[in-house]
């Protein structure tokens, strides 16, 4: 079962990763040092749905665990609950402005996110 969610998690990050690296704005080559911490490393804000259920604790300890192995520094945010849509959009802004190189977002409201 552990390496089932180390397998996913890890497919998810790389997923989000990928997927942002075409909205990098120089193209995907040499980076200007924004969104990597000291001496390049890679760096992944995750914004879940919340805290609320098991599920999201699971994923907060499994990309915690697989950062860690994988050399990545990450952040994982999310509300209190899922129903506390503001909050999430909040701690997504947050992310956004700390310019990380990739972003995985489990949108509450898909649409609220848009703007």
């Amino acid at each position: 079962m552990k390496m089932k969610k180390s397998k996913v998690l890890l497919a998810g990050l790389a997923t989000a990763a990928l997927a942002l690296t075409g909205c990098s704005s120089n193209g995907g080559g040499e980076g200007d040092g924004e969104g990597t911490g000291e001496g390049g490393d890679i760096s992944i804000a995750l914004v879940s749905k919340g805290f609320q259920h098991q599920f999201w604790q699971s994923v907060k300890d499994g990309a915690e665990e697989e950062a860690e192995a994988q050399g990545v520094s990450i952040t994982f945010d999310g509300p209190a609950s899922e129903t506390q849509v503001d909050s999430q959009l909040q701690m997504l802004q947050t992310a956004i402005d700390n310019r990380p190189d990739a972003i995985g977002y489990a949108a509450l409201d898909p649409k609220a996110c848009i703007p």
